[in-house]
């Protein structure tokens, strides 16, 4: 356990170097936006909202804010700045404490933190868990309702070519990937903070759905793209200043790109943009199609997609992470661009390119809008994810397109001799071979058995009711199942004792 407080002097004199910088002279000098803005002002993140989404502005009384104050170094591998989070007591019993999550710390990378404050007044806090958590004592107990401000500065170094959670949090062939690099507060759930260690493998993030404003100062010559809409910029000849908006969201993805070209298209109220190396430019080009096509699908099976941007950004991912989810951004592997390339040892990459980046769309819905704790309950997003990646398939080629999918699942399944273990295990509950073969390969094929007990047009019913129901919400195998049995009017007990429970 380590203090974090004034005693940090060095790295309190590093946040007040740049702190100057933010205040002296050029575009750095301009104020940022949510100056003089009340937290309970939610207008900046309307444009980024299709009209059927922006009611959830006026429906999420409490959701975390985020205001971020940020300068990337011009090497790309530092990040100083100022972070204000407006926390609201949504449980039923007082809080002690807040908890930040330092990701980077168990990512390779470092983060730290300093002149942390409560509601104006400085405090002490503790790392736990060599750093990954950062625990914040309140000087009197949170009451349900009441809110804090919890304000920090803080120092992330970022890895050159990490190898560490798929290099996701790293600076690789000229793109900064900023995976869960600022400190962010987890959901605290029945069982109180969720805290649960880094595993490298599955996904690490629980968070609430939440409002960001970020202002990120960058060199100028690499584009950057953000979680949310650009709201503003500036420009004083030797940086580049660019505020993003983005809520309701789960979480906040920066990266900082060098050399890439960009396409777009526009679908209804929805601007795709994709990126791609030099060299990828007809796999960044298809992207839009395929988007489009999938937004239509799923628009249609699942409720309306809720963003007015959807940005797909080439990454130099490491093998085992081909593709990752954000709110409203994708990142995707750079040999999935390359025609010629085999991808997961037998699959031609223009094949993997759609499977891929369909999955991750479906994670708008399943991830994103209808939230999960997705290291306890990992089936909740990726089974149901997967399961929806068939329904485009369907959609897109018919009878063959159903086949398509099928074979993915078992080809995945296989790879455990179609093992029927559970899939409703936590991430830690599966060795690391098994983990994708069950919840990737087995889990699709229990709500296609779910889908039968129903009948397709029932079970497509229920699944539009649940998102509409546990949108920016979180929801659990338990409340799954209770609306599954609502709309069948049956026991849904011995599928779930057959496929889920340990």
């Amino acid at each position: 356990m380590v203090r974090v407080g004034r005693r940090a002097l060095a790295l309190a004199m590093v946040c007040f170097l740049v702190s100057v910088r933010f205040s002296a002279g050029g575009a750095a000098a301009s104020s940022p936006l949510w100056s003089g803005v009340a937290w309970s002002d939610r207008q900046i993140f309307r444009s980024g909202l299709v009209e059927s989404a922006q009611a959830a502005l006026d429906e999420l009384p409490g959701a975390t804010v985020y205001r971020i104050d940020v300068e990337i170094s011009a090497d790309l591998t530092t990040l100083v700045g100022h972070e204000t989070v407006l926390y609201t007591n949504r449980e039923s019993c007082p809080l002690g404490e807040v908890y930040l999550r330092l990701y980077p710390n168990a990512a390779g990378g470092r983060a730290e933190v300093s002149w942390l404050t409560v509601d104006g007044l400085d405090v002490v806090g503790f790392y736990e868990q060599e750093g990954l958590d950062l625990r914040v004592p309140l000087s009197s107990p949170l009451s349900p309702g009441t809110a804090v401000e919890i304000g920090m500065d803080f120092v992330v170094t970022v890895p050159r070519g990490s190898a560490e959670r798929y290099g996701l949090f790293a600076l690789s062939d000229g793109v900064l990937s900023l995976d869960e690099a600022f400190p962010s507060i987890p959901v605290y759930g029945d069982a109180g903070w969720q805290l649960s260690p880094v595993l490298p493998f599955g996904d690490v993030a629980v968070y609430d759905a939440s409002f960001y404003i970020v202002r990120a100062s960058a060199p100028l010559g690499v584009a950057l793209v953000g979680t949310g809409v650009e709201v503003a910029r500036d420009d004083d000849g030797l940086r580049q200043i660019r505020t993003f908006a983005a809520g309701p969201a789960r979480t906040f993805y920066l990266a900082a790109v060098d050399g890439l070209i960009m396409v777009e298209k526009v679908v209804g109220e929805t601007t795709i943009r994709s990126t791609a190396f030099a060299n990828g430019y007809p796999a960044a080009e298809k992207l839009l199609s395929i988007t489009e096509a999938a937004l239509a699908s799923f628009g249609e099976r699942l409720g309306a997609y809720p963003f007015t941007e959807l940005d797909i950004v080439a990454n130099p991912l490491l093998p085992g992470g081909s593709a990752m989810e954000y709110p409203g951004t994708i990142a995707l592997s750079r040999p999935l661009y390359d025609p010629h390339a085999i991808i997961w040892g037998s699959v031609p990459a223009s094949e993997a390119l759609e499977w891929d980046v369909v999955h991750e769309i479906a994670h708008q819905w399943f991830f994103n809008m209808v939230g999960n704790d997705q290291v306890n309950e990992p089936w909740l997003d990726e089974a149901v994810a997967q399961y929806v990646v068939g329904l485009y398939y369907a959609d897109a080629y018919g009878p063959e397109g159903t086949r398509i999918a099928r074979d993915w699942w078992f080809g995945n399944w296989s790879r455990v001799g179609r093992e029927e273990k559970p899939i409703g295990l936590p991430v830690w509950g599966y060795a690391p071979p098994d983990y994708s073969p069950i919840i990737y390969g087995r889990g699709p094929f229990f709500l296609e058995e779910l889908e039968s007990t129903f009948g397709a047009d029932a079970f497509g019913a229920f699944l539009r009711d649940y998102v509409a129901t546990f949108a920016w919400d979180i929801a659990t195998t338990a409340t799954f199942r209770a609306l599954a049995e609502e709309h069948c009017g049956c026991d849904l007990g011995p599928q779930f004792e057959a496929w889920v429970y340990p």
